[in-house]
């Protein structure tokens, strides 16, 4: 067996740096970064079963304003998040019907683009609609929009309970999991074609 990685390490985007914080050493992950759903996720049951420190999330942030003077109140923040995006006129009920609707997969930064020029998006408004997007999405998909399927970005919505992070990071968890095939692992092998037939 070998096992292609066009990477230069075992996990390719899937990595974890530690770097200094305050005082501590502390994992820091480019690339992936969320579990997704914690009932029913095989990467979430593979955590557990190795004992990888893994905690559940929830989504308290605060949000600044761009000119430096302070935090957005709460209630606002949630009043541009129903309007923008999850509420009815908002983007995620939009591309959902992109999704239904579209003959051809598109990225997703296509459809977000759409969106904020049917709702005449400027200043604050698109400001903040890219801030959701990039918190929402981009962070927590670990890819810009440019590069995510409408069709498929959101495939993990059948993952049920809560979103969780992992306490060392993905590379220890990405380590576990190619332990068992690490020595046939030809990292930096792009592969440029797939040749398959019935044998």
């Amino acid at each position: 067996v070998v096992v292609l990685e066009a990477g230069s390490a075992v996990g390719g985007r899937s990595r974890t740096e530690i770097v200094a914080w305050e005082g501590r050493e502390v994992p820091l992950d480019l690339g992936s970064y969320w579990v997704h759903g914690s009932g029913g996720n095989p990467v979430y049951a593979f955590a557990k079963e190795q004992g990888v420190p893994v905690a559940k999330t929830s989504e308290h942030a605060h949000v600044y304003k761009g000119d430096g003077s302070g935090r957005l109140p709460p209630k606002t923040v949630n009043g541009y998040w129903r309007k923008y995006y999850e509420g009815k006129g908002g983007f995620f009920p939009y591309q959902e019907k992109r999704q239904n609707k579209d003959n051809r997969d598109k990225s997703l930064r296509v459809i977000a683009d759409d969106y904020a020029k049917k709702k005449g998006l400027a200043g604050n408004d698109r400001a903040f609609f890219e801030y959701a997007l990039r918190t929402d999405i981009e962070q927590d998909y670990g890819s810009s929009l440019e590069d995510l399927s409408l069709y498929w970005w959101n495939d993990d919505a059948a993952n049920k309970g809560g979103d969780a992070v992992l306490g060392r990071g993905y590379s220890d968890l990405v380590g576990r999991y190619a332990a068992p095939v690490v020595s046939a692992v030809v990292a930096g092998a792009v592969a440029t074609q797939v040749e398959y037939g019935s044998s």
